[in-house]
């Protein structure tokens, strides 16, 4: 029996190797995906709308969680990784673990805060351009943020380091012999606060209100489609960006029900999260948070055109050589190519001093105003610019 129980904890660990590979991946492709979204929607042209200054907080909090879930959530597998460094994974883990959390909540209500923005906006579109404005956006972040960290800030005692270990650390010392469980090891907190009021503030009270609004959205937009109406550009716009959040909000509902399991599992049966299996199951629920973090940036490229045409223009090798390699003072291209055209044309035209100037059997009136001063011909001269194409709707 100890030989296959040994076996199946063997067997485990490499799967929780393997899922840690494969958060870390996400967890890369989300630090990616959420900095290019936040730079996006942070552009003058994007940041006049509320929904764009909600896009870019719920970028910057994704971003957060995707670069502290690598050290907080794969600290099992680091310590292998990096042996005889059980102080600095524990230290790492005991303040960056609370600051994670902080950021996770504040992207679950940020995503209560966009649904019901376009809740506004499609089901009472008159009264949007009052109650959904950039001030009230920035006003609602601030709130979330003051939220987030005021109800996660007691997360910086549940664990506290090890005093009888912290002074004589040894190269075998693992993270769980640095860490000592502090409010964690008691039950009234472990049931009121990390399972029942987590529970209420995490998943079912957002959930509730994300289906609720989020069905009225659907409503509404089944009701335009249809009536087959014509709709403006404007109204077409904030179905688009309505849909586009109904499939973020749908990602979300699926990574996190795995969660909502977890915490009701943890109050009927706690002592299967201290087994390796319990901690297989961590992982997995890990890998479902760093997924969400990661997937917001397809719905916005299939729904926004200019969210779309933003992503390739800054993703293109001629963005970035405007950005970094031409200098400020030589002024737009079209200005530049003018005057390197006009200054060619001058030298070209202009009669070499041996030679005797001839006329033309056929001089059109434009060629002979030209001759008499090469400055005004010149200036005569235009050059066609790239005419721009119509700007594409706003997200």
């Amino acid at each position: 029996e100890e030989v296959e129980q040994g076996q199946e904890e063997g067997f485990i660990n490499k799967i929780s190797i393997f899922c840690a590979l494969i958060m870390n991946v996400l967890c890369i492709m989300g630090i990616v995906a959420n900095s290019l979204s936040f730079y996006i929607y942070t552009r003058p042209s994007f940041n006049k709308r509320s929904i764009n200054v909600f896009l870019a907080a719920l970028s910057a909090s994704d971003f957060v969680v995707s670069v502290l879930a690598v050290p907080v959530f794969s600290i099992s597998q680091l310590q292998n990784l990096m042996p005889g460094t059980p102080m600095i994974t524990a230290t790492v883990m005991l303040y960056f673990y609370p600051v994670t959390i902080m950021a996770q909540t504040m992207s679950v209500w940020l995503l209560v805060a966009i649904t019901i923005d376009r809740y506004l906006a499609v089901c009472h579109p008159f009264i949007v351009a009052s109650y959904c404005t950039r001030k009230r956006a920035i006003i609602t972040i601030a709130v979330i943020l003051v939220f987030s960290i005021a109800y996660n800030f007691i997360r910086f005692w549940e664990f506290t380091l090890n005093k009888d270990t912290a002074d004589q650390v040894q190269d075998n010392e693992v993270v769980e012999d640095m860490l000592q469980p502090l409010l964690r090891a008691d039950k009234m907190y472990m049931l009121l606060y990390q399972n029942l009021l987590t529970l209420a503030t995490q998943f079912i009270l957002p959930v509730a209100v994300l289906c609720l609004f989020n069905f009225e959205v659907i409503m509404t937009i089944r009701k335009a489609t249809e009536q087959r109406r014509e709709l403006v550009s404007s109204e077409k716009r904030e179905h688009n960006t309505a849909k586009m959040m109904i499939y973020v909000v749908l990602v979300f509902i699926f990574c996190y029900v795995f969660s909502f399991t977890l915490n009701v599992l943890e109050i009927m049966f706690e002592s299967l999260f201290r087994s390796s299996f319990g901690y297989l199951l961590n992982d997995i629920n890990n890998i479902l948070i760093c997924l969400n973090c990661t997937t917001s940036i397809f719905f916005y490229c299939k729904y926004s055109t200019r969210y779309r045409a933003q992503l390739m223009r800054t993703c293109s090798l001629g963005f970035v050589l405007k950005r970094f390699l031409v200098s400020p003072g030589r002024g737009d291209k079209g200005t530049v190519i003018l005057s390197e055209c006009s200054a060619l044309m001058n030298t070209t035209t202009a009669p070499s001093p041996n030679k005797p100037r001839t006329k033309s059997r056929e001089q059109s009136p434009r060629t002979s105003s030209c001759q008499g001063s090469s400055a005004r011909c010149s200036t005569e001269l235009t050059l066609p610019l790239p005419t721009m194409k119509k700007e594409p709707e706003r997200l």
